[in-house]
């Protein structure tokens, strides 16, 4: 297992974002870009991968409106709200507020198409252990409990066409329009597009 090492990647925000090595630890608010991006080369992302990657939120609640990329794989190195916007080339997953304070959502969106799908509730202060699989024609999203990845919470998934590609890894990405400040930790992505999959060994994407 190699996880990526972010101070090689191109970072774009204030000391609110904190990079070392393979742990990013962010605050994110509205109106102010952070992310880390790194260019693969054009059409690097092909149908086949799976990536994975931690993540906790740290503040005990979630703001109403809130947001935190942390995932994506695009053709144009901009915010959330930008690819929304702009119906762009990229897939992300970004955690919001659930239905309480205490809880928070994945949502998974193809900006290209619109489509989102959103999980389930799960407390905050606690880890995900996400699995990230790229299969012919959509993108699935394991959500797991455990860092062995033995113990899946929720799936969701979005449609992808099967001749889209990416170029860039991005994460800890912003939201021009995202709420109240969250204090998020993310660690540990693994780009072994090649190793077996904890989604395919469950059935997923096959």
């Amino acid at each position: 297992m190699a996880y990526e090492d972010w101070t090689t990647y191109t970072k774009v925000g204030d000391a609110q974002l904190d990079v070392i090595a393979e742990t990013l630890t962010a605050v994110f608010y509205n109106g102010t870009d952070r992310w880390v991006s790194d260019d693969k080369g054009a059409g690097f992302f092909v149908p086949g991968f799976e990536h994975q990657i931690d993540t906790r939120i740290t503040n005990g609640v979630m703001p109403v409106g809130g947001r935190i990329g942390i995932w994506a794989v695009t053709n144009a190195i901009e915010d959330m709200k930008f690819w929304e916007d702009n119906t762009s080339q990229a897939c992300s997953l970004e955690i919001n507020r659930g239905s309480a304070g205490n809880k928070q959502i994945a949502t998974l969106t193809n900006h290209e198409t619109g489509v989102s799908d959103v999980s389930g509730d799960h407390t905050t202060a606690t880890y995900w252990y996400i699995s990230i699989l790229r299969a012919p024609t959509d993108i699935v999203v394991g959500l797991f409990t455990d860092a062995a990845r033995t113990v899946l919470q929720d799936l969701i998934a979005v449609p992808v066409s099967g001749a889209r590609t990416y170029r860039y890894m991005m994460n800890a990405i912003s939201a021009s329009n995202s709420g109240g400040a969250i204090n998020g930790v993310i660690e540990n992505l693994d780009l072994n597009e090649a190793a077996s999959s904890h989604l395919t060994l469950l059935g997923v994407g096959n």
